[in-house]
């Protein structure tokens, strides 16, 4: 009887769950930035950020996109979003670094996101330094800000705000991780392989050798072997270029170093005087 029973109450929950009506998101449709940060162990960095190193990628024009996602359900006719440029938080210049935006950009219908298109240029007044452009999203009559912070957990001190992202633009390069060189401690004289990392050194020295950033990764792509190779075509060079009463200086006015000159030294800051040592 026991198990009778136990089936007829077991029959009868089906039922009931059958004829329940299943219920379905009802709220306001959002939008948030998609970032990959949701996933990395570094949060770091408020808003989620990319940065545009026109040196490394070797172009003048770069063009990324930015996702928008949609909160809530789709639609079926399109819909609108809405993206400015924080001017407190932007150095680089509209149409001379980057396109400026539409006024608006479309969801088409049926659609849960949306790619606006992005494109930078590279331009003199980013040679030496960086530049940023904060994107900005808005509320409109179609959506209100969906998610408007990530965090890891909720005592993450870092959270990253969904209604911003940065692109910094730049036209020079940090020192690669293959860089062999540096400056002595006490002294501040040039020493290692390379000596101090210059943008002007470096630049040089892929002319001369045929390299590009990519090539200064890690020991795989800049061996030992191939280091020594380098070292020597451009010490061989800026020796050529000094013994012709022409030398090659650094942007602070020193003679550019790398080991076995021999006939120089240089320090970072300080000019050379002059004075041939032939």
């Amino acid at each position: 009887m026991k198990y009778v029973i136990t089936c007829m109450l077991a029959a009868l929950f089906t039922v009931g769950c059958t004829e329940q009506e299943i219920e379905f998101y009802n709220g306001q449709e959002g939008v948030y930035f998609y970032s990959d940060a949701y996933t990395s162990v570094n949060l770091n960095y408020v808003p989620a950020s990319r940065r545009v190193e026109f040196l490394r990628l070797q172009r003048d024009t770069v063009e990324l996109s930015l996702t928008v996602m949609i909160t809530g359900r789709e639609k079926d006719y399109p819909r609108q979003i809405k993206i400015v440029i924080d001017p407190d938080s932007t150095t680089a210049v509209a149409g001379i670094n980057y396109e400026p935006l539409a006024d608006f950009y479309t969801v088409a219908a049926g659609q849960s996101f949306v790619d606006v298109p992005l494109r930078f240029y590279n331009n003199a007044n980013i040679s030496d330094n960086e530049k940023r452009v904060e994107y900005h999203l808005l509320p409109t009559d179609d959506f209100v800000i969906g998610i408007p912070v990530w965090r890891a957990n909720l005592s993450d001190p870092n959270p990253i705000d969904l209604t911003r992202h940065a692109i910094i633009v730049t036209g020079t390069v940090p020192s690669p991780p293959a860089w062999s060189g540096g400056k002595n401690a006490t002294t501040g004289i040039e020493n290692g392989t390379l000596g101090v990392f210059s943008m002007k050194k470096f630049e040089l020295i892929c002319e001369l050798c045929h390299l590009t950033y990519d090539d200064w990764l890690d020991a795989n792509t800049m061996s030992s072997a191939r280091l020594t190779m380098v070292q020597v075509v451009a010490r061989t060079y800026l020796r050529q270029m000094y013994e012709a009463r022409t030398p090659i200086l650094e942007d602070d006015g020193r003679l550019m170093w790398i080991s076995g000159v021999s006939l120089w030294t240089s320090i970072p800051g300080v000019p050379w005087d002059g004075t041939f040592n032939l």
